[in-house]
């Protein structure tokens, strides 16, 4: 029986290899599936003369061969890696990584979408004889156990805003927070809050989170990755990827593909290629801290080595996390350069989690500069030297500033509005009480108010035909001058007649006169039209966006 369960293993890994590689490589695949053919041949026949040492000679065959195309893996092969159903999902790590954990649900809509995963879950460390238990709050994409009820990892905004509010749970409870990224990219929900506005709503949060983050990649593609990952500690699996969008979306735009067209493999293989998407690549732009090595062709729930590792990891980075911000400076660099040791077993050394409150608030200062560091390799600044200076200095006293009012001021701010508000109402007493006597004006020596004054002051404005615009705008969309008619996207539901597009982007100034509804206009019209004139200026035009990726002919596109 367990000869049986290893040959069905072995059929398993074959499939896997086909999948990954999707026709490439046909040589050794073939190999492999005719020594396995010709072992299942042999023991439907009965010539076995020792079936274990043969299935063990097979699974050595097999490792040696994994070896050996690891080493062909191209980045769109780790893509497919990274999408496969045998690839560790967050389940997995739960169940073996941590010690204990227990999945928890939200409250009304915080509640309904299963593709995003939260766990109170336990590490338990040893130091001595004495045990030690420190939690977690898990929060991350499922895409396995259930792939289309969990909606393949792609998750939909309440999801995200379910991650948020447990991430401010941790925060309250004072406990770091672990996120694990499996996902293509959020689903694109435009309702309410809508996919970009929630990402962006959990980007500012976390970037003011109290608590030690740890973020680990295995498919991160494009805002859903980010909607969990503003992290101290950025770690990535070898086989991952992270990109700001997925090879295939990119293929749909460099092809410039219409709805219900697919790219070519090829166009997505070099997309993949283009994008710098690996383990190695983000590693040397800056974008993680550190690659987690996992098992040739990618990490598989039978990799239990690979576990071990990843809980090492993780707790090293919490640590570390913990460590950059809590106490002095000597014993704290001793501890950071003997952690970062990879002999050091860290269940065996416990290292409390704990933080003060200024040890809070450098925590989140160090994690703010560390992601405008990263930004800053995404523009060009071409500013002159004494400007960047002025700029700099003007940053300082700003944060100096802001400082001086949130810090303390505003801290104490309603005692000293209540106490102002009392020193004023007593000023404003005596005031009147010392110069009432002196100040009465008689009645008939009162001045008489004009009845139009009042109509002016009681009464709406009309609009004043001698004040329109007649068409003489600073500035006159192009669009004025095409001579055709514009149909109101709300005609279906408001009735809304077609207008001239001379008079709509004209006199009307790309308002439906009919709905009111906005059409888009040019930024100049705002600036000249709008805007007091010379009360609009222009600043930061030197620095340029540039190109990080070297992605091919995107410099041509942003000159």
């Amino acid at each position: 029986m367990d000869i049986e369960k290893r040959a069905h293993h072995l059929s398993e890994r074959l499939n896997y290899i086909r999948d990954i590689f999707d026709g490439k490589h046909p040589e050794d695949i073939d190999l492999l599936h005719n020594r396995l053919n010709e072992f299942f041949r042999r023991a439907t026949e009965g010539i076995q003369a020792d079936p274990a040492a043969e299935l063990s000679t097979l699974e050595e065959l097999f490792t040696f061969m994994e070896r050996k195309l690891e080493t062909k893996l191209q980045p769109m092969d780790k893509v497919r890696i990274v999408r496969h159903p045998q690839r560790v999902c967050l389940r997995d790590i739960l169940e073996n990584v941590y010690d204990n954990f227990t999945e928890i649900g939200g409250q009304e809509e915080h509640s309904i979408d299963p593709s995003m995963l939260i766990a109170r879950a336990t590490i338990t460390r040893r130091r001595g004889k004495k045990t030690y238990n420190q939690l977690i709050m898990v929060i991350g994409q499922e895409k396995g156990h259930g792939e289309e009820f969990r909606n393949g990892g792609s998750v939909k905004p309440w999801g995200n805003s379910k991650a948020l509010q447990y991430m401010k749970v941790a925060e309250t409870e004072g406990i770091p927070i672990h996120t694990y990224v499996f996902t293509p990219g959020s689903f694109p929900v435009e309702d309410t809050p809508g996919a970009a506005q929630q990402i962006a709503k959990n980007l500012y949060e976390m970037a003011g989170l109290t608590v030690p983050m740890v973020a680990v990649f295995s498919e991160g593609g494009s805002g859903g990755a980010e909607a969990i990952s503003l992290a101290d500690r950025r770690l990535m699996l070898s086989h991952g990827y992270y990109s700001v969008i997925s090879p295939e979306g990119a293929a749909a735009i460099e092809g410039r593909l219409k709805p219900g067209q697919r790219a070519t493999p090829e166009l997505i293989e070099r997309c993949a290629t283009q994008l710098h998407i690996t383990a190695e690549d983000n590693l040397r732009f800056g974008y993680i801290d550190k690659i987690i090595q996992e098992p040739s062709l990618g990490a598989r729930p039978y990799h239990y080595d690979f576990f071990r590792s990843l809980r090492q990891e993780i707790i090293r980075a919490t640590d570390e996390a913990v460590l950059s911000v809590r106490g002095m400076g000597l014993f704290r660099g001793m501890l950071l350069r003997r952690l970062s040791r990879d002999d050091i077993n860290v269940d065996e050394m416990y290292i409390r989690w704990h933080m003060s409150q200024s040890a809070r608030e450098r925590l989140v200062l160090r994690r703010q500069k560390k992601f405008l560091r990263l930004s800053k390799g995404a523009y060009i600044d071409r500013r002159p030297f004494l400007n960047k200076m002025r700029n700099s200095v003007r940053e300082s006293w700003g944060n100096i500033s802001a400082r001086v009012k949130y810090a303390l001021i505003t801290k104490h701010q309603r005692k000293l509005s209540y106490v102002m508000d009392e020193m004023t109402s007593e000023l404003h007493l005596l005031k009147r009480r010392l110069t009432s006597p002196f100040c009465r004006i008689p009645r008939s020596q009162r001045p008489a108010i004009e009845p139009e004054t009042v109509r002016k002051l009681t009464t709406l404005s009309d609009w004043d035909e001698t004040e329109s615009r007649k068409g003489k705008w600073a500035y006159v969309s192009p669009r004025a001058k095409e001579d055709r008619a514009i149909t109101c996207p709300n005609a279906a539901t408001h009735g809304c007649l077609d207008l001239w597009a001379p008079d709509l982007f004209g006199e009307f100034a790309g308002v439906c006169t009919w709905c009111g509804h906005h059409f888009p206009m040019e930024y100049q019209w705002f600036v000249k039209n709008v805007f007091d004139e010379d009360s609009v200026r222009e600043f930061n035009g030197e620095v340029e966006a540039t190109n990080p990726l070297n992605f091919e002919g995107f410099d041509v596109r942003l000159a």
